[in-house]
């Protein structure tokens, strides 16, 4: 169906441009479906798989990396395996671009069209298998050491973060004043780092007589290594092929529109990697730059041009409207995402940015002046920590201000309608649709029913009087702590499970054995167990398998009754927000067929 779309799409692009929009969505999907990893079936044999590492995140603890998996050895023979999956070990190191052998199991990922999982040791490393895997190790093993010997490891941490991303590195403290202070997105490798080492090559290439394309072709391929040294980080990815288009542009002396070069830029991800539209990063990425360039003209037509003093236009207002604008567009993943939202973000990017633009400055001097002079790195190394003591602490203080972060859980359904209201076109429908949603939540309000969410390990029961009771499925190896999070429950109050973890608030009940059962009653609402899981609500009764039915754990139920009529529709364990989006839609219908 896809490809006659397609092909459609194709022939009417001829009578209308914007047909190709249509074209571009249906290869999209198409390329969606070669992207999506085929769930696997559960395999206990350990097998030696054989790939190059093309991504790598370091955490506190652990190290997360993408394999790019080329081989399965059985039997020393080797298969060819075309796949994608992320191991994760222990520790820190440098592994980007190298290739190494894990022993171990191949799993489906938790998340639908993730990565599969790799759980087990690397048994052998070597070489990339191309001189650019080499060149990609010796450059990101040469920063972080460099970084690290010459930077106290309180301040180390933060350094590789700015320069080549990544906030897993930061303790736990300074990264969640970092959040609460609305400067997180400076640890994502963006605009900022791209315009650094595009000016630092074109201040190199302005003394050497070539023309001006082999210069662009230079600073391009400079680019694309500090791009891979990152990990092909979404954030950088998206500013440095905005990069391109308008080097290109420019080349060619063509006037271009910035809003057209970040909607070929997000086309161009979507036929690349159609499953970017589901990451954080790329989300929050790509909301910050339609927010300035959406808003921030508006904000000059209608009150910047007003302003005499050019100075405080320039050094203060310009900056704040700047990132308000951002923050404006960036505010509903924030609160979807981390379910807060920083008050004095706007003000704290106005002192942090500077700090953090002479940090990026200097680390970037550092590292090209230890290529040929140790002693004078480790001078401006020590200057660095100066600009690096202050940023710490203009964080800390905007962190400790009262009320520094508002704590808020909104339905992911207010986003698409939330940046309708910026189009005025549709600006009164979305007013309508949003006023209609409160009335309906509102009137839903009056009568909570009977909700049970369920994935194959863990079953989540809802009471009306807002209790939460979680029954598992599985001895070992449940999804509970990420599946709560994932669908915003932060209080268990009473567990049936294998073991008491200490999670459930008012009580703990013990998993009955095959040859017994356990009758458990919470006001309305019992809980009988045997050899399956009888759930009665008023009149209603659910029936549920007692023993889980999968390993993934990805797909679910969402069960609802009001004590007479029964309501259910599949969800996934791990929604991303579009699923989120998805499950809204249908509790509002469902809820509606209750009522009528």
């Amino acid at each position: 169906m896809n490809v006659i779309f397609c092909i459609v799409a194709a022939l009417l692009s001829v009578w209308r441009r914007w047909f190709l929009y249509l074209l571009i969505i249906f290869l999209s999907a198409i390329n969606t479906s070669f992207h999506t990893s085929i769930p696997l079936s559960p395999n206990d044999r350990s097998l030696v798989f054989e790939g190059t590492v093309i991504g790598e995140e370091p955490r506190e603890e652990y190290t997360k990396l993408s394999l790019e998996l080329d081989n399965v050895i059985v039997d020393d023979k080797r298969i060819g395996c075309g796949a994608r999956a992320e191991l994760f070990v222990p520790g820190g190191g440098t592994f980007l671009g190298k290739r190494i052998f894990v022993k171990g199991k191949i799993r489906n990922s938790k998340y639908q069209r993730h990565s599969y999982l790799l759980a087990g040791t690397i048994v052998g490393e070597k070489k990339g298998k191309i001189f650019w895997g080499d060149v990609l190790y010796s450059v990101r093993k040469y920063i972080i050491g460099t970084l690290e010997n010459l930077l106290d490891q309180e301040f180390s941490d933060l350094g590789i973060g700015l320069l080549i991303g990544g906030s897993g590195r930061l303790k736990r403290e300074l990264k969640e004043a970092f959040s609460r202070a609305g400067v997180l997105h400076l640890l994502a490798v963006s605009g900022l780092h791209v315009g650094f080492v595009c000016a630092f090559t074109a201040v190199f290439l302005f003394f050497i007589p070539f023309p001006q394309r082999i210069k662009f072709i230079i600073m391009a391929l400079i680019l694309l290594l500090y791009i891979a040294v990152t990990g092909f980080r979404p954030s950088v990815c998206r500013a440095g092929m905005m990069f391109l288009l308008f080097g290109v542009a420019l080349l060619y002396q063509r006037n271009v529109d910035g809003m057209h070069i970040v909607n070929i830029t997000a086309l161009i991800f979507l036929l690349v990697n159609p499953f970017l539209l589901f990451d954080p990063g790329t989300q929050l990425s790509f909301a910050a730059v339609y927010g300035i360039l959406f808003l921030y003209p508006k904000f000059d037509e209608r009150f910047l041009n007003r302003i005499n003093n050019r100075r405080i236009y320039k050094f203060i207002i310009l900056p704040m409207v700047v990132s308000f604008s951002a923050q404006i567009f960036v505010a509903p993943f924030l609160i979807y995402y981390f379910h807060r939202l920083p008050v004095f973000a706007v003000l704290s990017n106005l002192i942090v940015l500077p700090l953090a633009s002479v940090v990026i400055f200097l680390l970037f001097i550092a590292l090209f002046t230890g290529l040929f002079y140790a002693a004078g790195a480790r001078l401006i190394m020590f200057l660095t920590t100066i600009p690096l003591k202050a940023l710490v602490g203009v964080t800390n203080f905007f962190t400790h201000l009262p009320f520094a972060v508002l704590t808020l859980y909104v339905p992911p359904v207010f986003l698409i309608l939330f940046y309708l209201l910026f189009n005025i076109r549709v600006r009164k429908y979305a007013v309508f649709s949003i006023i209609g949603i409160l009335c309906f939540v509102s009137l839903f309000s009056l009568s909570e029913p009977l909700s049970i969410r369920t994935i194959s390990s863990d079953i989540l029961v809802t009471t009306p009087a807002g209790e939460n009771i979680l029954i598992e499925r599985k001895k070992i190896g449940s999804f509970s702590n990420i599946f709560l999070k994932a669908h915003n429950i932060r209080r268990i109050d009473y567990l049936i499970g294998y073991g008491d973890r200490g999670v459930a608030k008012k009580g703990f009940f013990l998993m009955p054995d095959e040859l017994h059962y356990k009758f458990l009653k919470f006001d309305e609402t019992t809980v009988e167990i045997s050899e399956k899981i009888f759930i009665r609500y008023k009149d209603a009764e659910v029936v549920l398998n007692k023993k889980f039915e999968s390993d993934d754990g990805t797909n679910g139920f969402y069960i609802m009754t009001d004590g007479k009529k029964i309501r259910r529709f599949k969800i996934s364990g791990f929604p991303s927000i579009v699923e989120q989006m998805i499950t809204d839609i249908e509790y509002f219908i469902a809820r509606i067929q209750m009522v009528l």
